[in-house]
């Protein structure tokens, strides 16, 4: 068994993060290995098939000597032999120096990874290394591994990923199988349109619903073929009141909350909605594509998607707006829709103040002439998610902030060459952008095992 994998006396102990989340922390440790990554073969050493091995063993077993059966059926005869003498499983070939770790210790690291990513704190890179590190040390398993840095070797890792590829399950999603949740939030108080007014005049207003309304949270979910999910709205309220669900979507969910946020156990109603209305099943698996807010990742809502067959996968910090289907194609043009629906009823109503039994009625309007095949089809491919597109996303986009700051020799514009305290400002100010393209990396390698294998 692993003994303890975190809390050792360095403080060098298991990180975990989120599913999705970037590792941040650059992989600078450059191992002396003697294996390059990608080993080019150079001898024809077990080039025999297993169905030749087998023969030759029948036939030696029906009295041809060792010798003649290796000629026979193109197998050294020390191969033969030594399969006589210790038979092992069908199919197997192996050459080279014995692994650091047994066939059984290397199924435990690989079972610990799959059970951390199922609890959506999914190890990357930099923890897998460290962890066998650790596992060697407190296992007092001989190795060769770096210890000064405490790391495995990255082709220890490549070499760990190679032989456990069968132990990750890829599946196959239909583009009716992938899909992506995310809420939004609307209010009974629009915003206004644009108007026309005499040109020259500084303030320009137009009549809304009131000051300030309370939020009211929609939670939306289509999928790569362009089917929707009937939607949930969340009203920030003590009680239900069946106005509220006048004149609604079809099959729309409602639920209430002390300010109108989803919480953990209105996200776990919204995954039965969801569940019921794709038809959930271990036999067709479904795609689920959502960020990391927390009332997203609880243990109810991952059993219960475990045992239903839906497949999570969550999105990197702050990158929904480029990364996310809702974000980028559908929401824009929903509000726009819904602050339509309500100009329009203030107009029709002589400007009585918009309720929140209105809001229902109003979001279904725009809803209904928003979700489209086509917007639905648009957004995953935008996003790269289907057709998997991992160029989506710019290298200037991926660029380290270090790469946009002015050089030191670049004169600065003259509206900033004023105050001190302006320029160093503006020189020490950090772009909010990864580097080594972190996103590409971690998160389009999740989507294309999901979907292309």
């Amino acid at each position: 068994m692993i003994k303890s994998l975190s809390n050792d006396k360095n403080g060098e102990g298991l990180t975990l993060a989120p599913c999705g989340t970037p590792d941040v922390m650059r992989d600078v440790v450059d191992d002396h290995n003697i294996m390059p990554y990608k080993y080019i073969r150079r001898t024809t050493r077990a080039s025999w098939s297993e169905n030749n091995i087998l023969k030759a063993i029948r036939a030696v077993q029906n009295g041809i000597s060792i010798r003649k059966a290796a000629k026979l059926f193109s197998v050294p005869y020390t191969t033969i032999y030594d399969r006589l003498k210790k038979p092992i499983p069908d199919g197997t070939k192996k050459l080279g120096r014995n692994t650091i770790f047994t066939a059984q210790q290397e199924k435990e690291l690989a079972d610990y990874i799959i059970k951390m990513s199922k609890l959506f704190f999914g190890l990357s890179r930099l923890h897998v290394r460290r962890i066998a590190f650790e596992y060697a040390e407190k296992n007092e398993i001989p190795n060769d591994f770096n210890k000064q840095k405490r790391l495995c070797g990255k082709d220890w890792y490549y070499g760990f990923l190679k032989r456990h590829e069968s132990e990750y399950e890829k599946y196959k999603f239909d583009p009716r199988r992938i899909y992506n949740v995310d809420e939004t939030g609307i209010t009974p108080v629009h915003i206004p349109g644009r108007v026309l007014a005499a040109k020259g005049q500084k303030q320009v207003g137009a009549v809304t619903s009131g000051e300030r309304g309370k939020l009211i949270t929609v939670v939306c979910a289509m999928n790569a073929a362009g089917d929707y999910i009937p939607p949930m709205f969340i009203f920030a309220r003590q009680r239900m009141n069946p106005e509220l669900t006048k004149n609604g979507p079809t099959n729309a969910l409602y639920k209430i909350s002390k300010n109108g946020w989803i919480t953990d156990e209105l996200f776990f109603d919204w995954i039965q909605h969801f569940a019921k209305h794709i038809k959930a099943s271990i036999e067709e698996r479904t795609l689920l594509i959502l960020d990391n807010q927390s009332s997203h990742c609880t243990l109810r809502t991952y059993n219960f998607c475990r045992e239903r067959g839906i497949s999570i996968i969550t999105l990197p910090p702050h990158t929904s707006h480029r990364l996310q289907p809702l974000d980028v194609c559908f929401y824009g043009p929903l509000k726009s829709a819904y602050n339509i629906e309500c100009d329009n009823l203030l107009r029709s109503n002589n400007y009585e103040k918009i309720r929140q039994s209105d809001v229902a009625e109003l979001f279904k309007k725009a809803y209904n002439r928003t979700a489209t095949i086509d917007k639905a089809v648009r957004a995953f491919e935008c996003t790269g998610i289907h057709p998997l597109n991992r160029n989506v996303i710019s290298e200037e986009e991926l660029a380290p902030y270090k790469d946009l700051q002015p050089s030191h020799n670049m004169a600065l514009p003259s509206a900033v060459a004023g105050p001190s305290r302006i320029r160093n400002k503006i020189q020490t100010s950090k772009v909010a952008a990864s580097s080594d393209s972190q996103w590409r990396n971690i998160l389009f390698p999740k989507i294309k095992m999901a979907i292309t294998f």
